[in-house]
């Protein structure tokens, strides 16, 4: 009787099991193709079934990393936002010697949103159905992690895969699946198996939260080759009540040999194992689901030690729809900067068209009327070198531009951004910089820092993926400071309200300053509004102010305060003196903005103190500039520093820049 059980337990594991789970395009005689040992405990006769193919991984490092080694500006961008390992560590040398070309989860995530989300496709997360098919390790699926972002852009998502990733749902799995599309709608599907990477290097390995060693991951995958090469026949035999590991140690068996010969055995595992969930994948899935679009994201997942950002290795991207050819569309996931990332004859005759550009729009902000118009700019307007230092070295605001943070590369918005804004980061950058400014080196933490913001309360300063949106999601709740052009009206009364609620010992974080806007045709102070056909001003209080004060100049009588506008009337006094000045600069918005921000800065400077306790204050101040979609709105970061009672101020502006 157990011999008969385990001659049938075979006969299920060689035939029915794997032939129902896995089709390759050719079947293999395994006592021709297949000489490992494991192999032959498995089939003691010639059995024709269908075998995952050999993944050649050495022809994929040679040609990936010819690529990759290209991209250094990159790593140190995703390492500067805390997102990837720093630049020659351990865990930096084995993530791009193994698998060149990995990415984080984020950047993966807002490339996919780029393609997907554009006008060749028209993805929305209305018309689109997600699925995943990766390991259910918790380590998958925290917070943050690709699968996480994924969910939720595109809304709630079905599990496809099982313990390594494979597609354990099957062709039946995946038919209901696709059947809960919306009408005419899409699927997305995020696959692969996945591996980690110590914080020495080592692959394979893992120090889960709570534990004070490492393990394995993928546990199943390393399981089963483990298995595999101790031979040990009862281990390899069919367990019904362990089914998706028998499948997974049948399609490692006949590989066994081969891996462990290599130079580390666990990335030829990894790359193997991203051989069998692909063929699996592509076996269950088909595009009988209507006429939508079928995208298809497939690779490695890579746990990286806390707090990086996991990464993944796509090796798959394509888009397939019945009747029509696959679409490959991998190199959206590789980043390829320019040849010469500025040549002189652009800059020159993007310079040209800027200075036309800017001479048609200047009458719109017309300038002081007794005096000079030769646009001459003042030294505290002159931002000349900061704009030349941008195009002499872009590769930083290219990695962005690729990320659809940026304008793009080249651009009207992205000349008028850096004439007048050099320095000026994406939100996402400035917020990462000051999370890791602040927690590293002041002890920093949600739990005992109070976050307030003296902004104005335009609508557009606060929508979903703002710097301010941004803080608030990590630091906690606002409390806000600030009126129209970003000054705390609150007044020292309000910042001691404030400032009492931290809590004992603890900090207090206060981001603050004007804002501004750039078109799409690159003119300062013009934002394109949702619903509007016209494009208005922002920051419109300031602009506003500005225009009363120049159209005052030369007359005797004064606006008088006004106890209904009182904001508006302080903002007016405040930027009369200017007025003249700001109309003579070549870029009258731009000067406008940088006065605003002296404004907004010095109101600040009276009203905050550090009466609250023990713990540290940390000014952020800046610019505030807001971009068309689909970039994210930018910081120029002005002002970082950190008080604390009785010590002097310590400045953090450098945090802000990159030595790439």
């Amino acid at each position: 009787t157990q011999n008969f059980r385990r001659r049938r337990n075979r006969r299920k594991l060689l035939g029915t099991v794997v032939g129902d789970a896995f089709r390759a395009d050719k079947q293999v005689d395994l006592d021709d193709a297949i000489s490992s040992p494991p192999a032959r405990k498995l089939a003691r006769k010639p059995t024709m079934f269908t075998a995952t193919p050999t993944f050649d991984f050495k022809a994929f490092l040679s040609q990936e990393r010819a690529v990759d080694d290209k991209a250094l500006v990159q790593h140190k961008v995703f390492s500067w936002l805390n997102w990837a390992p720093e630049v020659a560590s351990p865990c930096y040398e084995a993530l791009h010697r193994y698998f060149p070309g990995a990415l984080p989860g984020n950047a993966v995530h807002t490339r996919l949103r780029s393609v997907l989300e554009g006008p060749a496709y028209e993805f929305t997360p209305e018309n689109t159905l997600f699925g995943s098919s990766i390991c259910p390790d918790e380590i998958n699926n925290e917070k943050g992690d690709l699968a996480d972002v994924l969910k939720e852009h595109w809304g709630e998502c079905f599990p496809l895969g099982g313990i390594s990733g494979a597609p354990f749902v099957g062709a039946t799995g995946f038919g209901a699946f696709s059947h809960h599309v919306p009408d005419d709608g899409n699927i997305l599907i995020l696959y692969g198996p996945h591996v980690a990477i110590s914080e020495s290097g080592e692959v394979g390995q893992y120090l889960r939260l709570g534990q004070s060693r490492h393990s394995t991951a993928c546990g199943a995958v390393i399981g089963a080759y483990k298995a595999c090469l101790d031979s040990k026949e009862e281990d390899l035999e069919f367990d019904e009540f362990d089914m998706q590991m028998a499948w997974i140690k049948a399609q490692i068996a006949p590989h066994v040999e081969i891996i462990k010969k290599q130079d580390n055995p666990m990335v030829a595992l990894a790359y193997q194992a991203a051989e069998m969930v692909k063929n699996k994948f592509n076996n269950i899935c088909s595009t009988n689901f209507g006429s939508g679009k079928l995208a298809i994201v497939g690779g490695i997942q890579i746990n990286m030690p806390h707090p990086l950002d996991d990464h993944f290795l796509p090796m798959v991207f394509e888009i397939r729809s019945q009747g029509c050819a696959t679409k490959n569309l991998l190199n959206e996931l590789h980043e390829t900067l320019p040849e010469a990332a500025l040549r002189i004859g652009d800059v020159a005759a993007n310079d040209e068209h800027l200075d036309e550009h800017l001479d048609e729009h200047h009458d719109e902000h017309p300038a002081a009327p007794s005096h000079s118009q030769n646009k001459k700019p003042q030294s505290k307007f002159d931002f000349s070198k900061g704009y030349q230092a941008v195009l002499s070295s872009p590769q930083q605001f290219h990695v962005y531009s690729w990320l659809s943070w940026a304008p793009r590369f080249n651009s009207p918005c992205f000349h008028a951004l850096h004439r007048s804004f050099p320095g000026a980061l994406p939100g996402q950058a400035v917020h990462a910089r000051i999370q890791a400014a602040l927690e590293d080196n002041f002890g920093f933490t949600p739990d005992n820092t109070l976050f307030g913001v003296s902004i104005c309360p335009d609508e557009i300063n606060n929508q979903k993926g703002s710097l301010a949106d941004l803080l608030k999601e990590f630091w906690g709740e606002i409390f806000p400071l600030g009126g129209i052009s970003g000054a705390p009206f609150v007044g020292k009364t309000g910042f001691k309200a404030f400032s009492h609620h931290v809590p004992d010992d603890g900090n207090v974080l206060v981001l603050f300053g004007p804002h501004v806007a750039i078109s799409d045709s690159g003119e300062v102070g013009k934002y394109l509004r949702p619903g509007q056909q016209n494009e208005s001003t922002a920051c419109g209080a300031v602009i506003g102010a500005y225009h009363a004060a120049i159209n005052a100049l030369g007359k005797e009588d004064k606006d008088e305060y006004d106890d209904a506008d009182m904001q508006m009337a302080w903002i007016k006094a405040q930027l009369a003196p200017h007025a003249a000045t700001i109309g003579e600069q070549q870029i009258p918005m731009g000067a406008l903005a940088h006065q605003a921000y002296e404004m907004v800065k010095a109101k600040i400077d009276k009203i905050v103190n550090n009466d609250f306790g023990g713990g540290y204050l940390a000014l952020v101040g800046g610019i505030q500039i807001n971009l068309p979609a689909p970039c994210l709105d930018h910081f120029l970061p002005l002002t970082f520093e950190v008080r604390r009672r009785g010590e002097a101020s310590r400045c953090l502006l450098q945090s802000f820049k990159l030595n790439a």
